[in-house]
């Protein structure tokens, strides 16, 4: 990650010291910072060393170790400090070959020799509209006998034919974070020839949102914050984001196609994000024999060759089709079925195996299995078919599923059961419903909390069974008991809601 990973800062005693200040610990419960901006605020073009300019300040509400560790945290993950910045990948060396430049002209002399460096590649959330970034990333602190401060500076680095920084990077050859014990706040070094800059510039504006993250992260270390939801659990983040926006880039163009009536840009991206972390899921749970053979993989799209269920999925109330419709054509086999069909069954997708067909859980009784073996079960906002999942999967020899609820479903009624003890609403109350009864038919339930575009965006994974067959066993108990009982009221086929 660094150039001198085990490269140990100067010791400073006074700059060790973590807590700052009575006044400074009034100050810091609320942001309030200080611009410092003059009238004559400008570059210097008749200069060979150009000037810092300090922007905005605030007074420092943590110690030093606290600073460092949120810029060390901002460094590894820019994306907390811009929507429009997807991650960061950490350079192992130096980029070298052809060697990117830097357009600072900034002294060496005015700031310590960096005790750490650090490069990275600064990734677009849109590839197609803005361009990586490398980025240099030096850590600098006073010398022992001075007074303790610390500064971050960031460079970017233009590599051959590229002539400007992206939209998403503040336009300046070098972006500052300082630290001392009075204050904490944002510097530039600005372009040659740039004009005066002003409040109302994007430049300051940009200091002013990372100064209050720089705060905000401080202030939240310090008090003890912890993350509540941890992703990535199942699949990594970095090899779903970059299917993800090579997937987006091929279905970009169903959005002005669309001929449901539901919001096109949030069905054709959660669908790709489902679609893309269903694919890396599958890699990692298959052994790679259950690959197609390599005359039918597309080396242009590697993940035609990644291992997958060898029965297939099956999209239980796939609704508008479009997760069946991606996953068959990047090379997977399955196929969908709900309650009716939907306009874009035939209207997009007329080549997409989807069923009109309703559920009828007698087919589970059934000497032979309803699904094929070794299937994957998808149920994503399935609806009433969302509890059933992991029972089709219990008796369904060599089985797994995803499930992605939405409306709270038992599999007999409506869920009415109130918030858990630790908190969370009735939703958080259905996730622990749901692997409970995931846990009882002999599967165990893998919680993920999933990125796409959706307030319901946790999901249950089952893919590990328990030895025996006590599971399949209490499985079938309760298919008989929601049958003896008439309780299964599936709604009536050709009628169902649009998802």
């Amino acid at each position: 990650m660094s150039e001198s990973p085990h490269q140990n800062p100067p010791s400073n005693s006074e700059a060790s010291s973590n807590p700052p200040s009575a006044a400074s610990t009034a100050a810091s419960e609320r942001f309030n910072p200080t611009c410092l901006l003059r009238p004559s605020t400008k570059s210097s073009s008749s200069s060979n060393t150009t000037a810092l300019v300090p922007l905005i300040s605030h007074p420092t509400p943590f110690g030093l170790p606290t600073f460092v560790e949120i810029l060390d945290s901002l460094v590894l993950h820019p994306e907390r400090t811009s929507s429009l910045i997807l991650r960061a990948d950490i350079l192992p060396t130096p980029p070298s070959s052809p060697s990117p430049t830097s357009t600072s002209s900034l002294s060496s002399s005015k700031i310590p020799t960096p005790y750490r460096t650090v490069h990275r590649r600064l990734l677009p959330r849109q590839p197609h509209r803005d361009a990586a970034l490398l980025q240099r990333c030096t850590f600098h602190r006073s010398p022992s006998s001075s007074p303790p401060s610390e500064r971050v500076v960031l460079t970017p680095l233009l590599e051959p034919g590229q002539t400007e920084v992206p939209h998403y990077h503040p336009a300046v050859n070098t972006l500052h974070f300082t630290w001392t014990p009075e204050e904490i706040g944002i510097a530039i070094e600005p372009l040659e020839g740039e004009e005066e800059i002003a409040e109302q510039s994007r430049v300051y504006r940009t200091a002013l949102v990372l100064l209050q993250t720089v705060w905000k992260h401080g202030l939240g270390l310090e008090k003890g914050y912890k993350k509540r939801v941890n992703h990535d659990i199942l699949v990594p983040r970095d090899d779903f984001q970059d299917l993800y926006l090579t997937l987006k880039e091929r279905y970009r163009h169903l959005i002005p196609l669309w001929v449901e009536s539901t919001n096109p840009s949030k069905h054709v991206w959660e669908d790709v994000s489902i679609a893309s972390y269903l694919i890396l899921l599958w890699r990692s749970t298959y052994p790679p024999s259950t690959a197609p053979p390599p005359a039918v993989q597309d080396s242009a799209r590697p993940w035609t060759s990644y291992p997958r269920a060898p029965g297939g999925f099956v999209d239980l109330g796939c609704g508008n089709g479009l997760l069946t419709h991606i996953l068959h054509s990047e090379g997977y086999a399955g196929y969908g079925f709900d309650l009716r069909a939907r306009k874009s069954w035939s209207a997009l997708f007329p080549s997409t195996p989807l069923k009109a067909e309703a559920f009828d859980p007698a087919h589970l009784l059934r000497e032979e299995a309803w699904l094929l073996r070794d299937c994957f079960v998808i149920a994503n906002h399935a609806d009433e078919l969302t509890p059933w999942a992991p029972l089709l999967c219990a008796l369904t020899p060599g089985a797994a599923y995803l499930s992605i609820p939405c409306c709270l479903h038992t599999l007999t009624g409506r869920f009415t059961a109130s918030s858990p003890p630790g908190g969370g609403g009735r939703y958080a109350a259905y996730l622990d419903w749901l692997a409970r009864l995931s846990g009882d038919v002999g599967i165990e339930a893998e919680r993920e909390a999933l990125r796409i575009p959706s307030t319901r965006n946790w999901a249950l994974v089952g893919r590990r069974r328990a030895e025996g067959a006590e599971g399949q066993r209490r499985a079938r108990e309760m298919v008989r008991e929601v049958l003896d009982g008439g309780a299964w009221k599936a709604r009536k086929e050709g009628v169902g809601r649009d998802h």
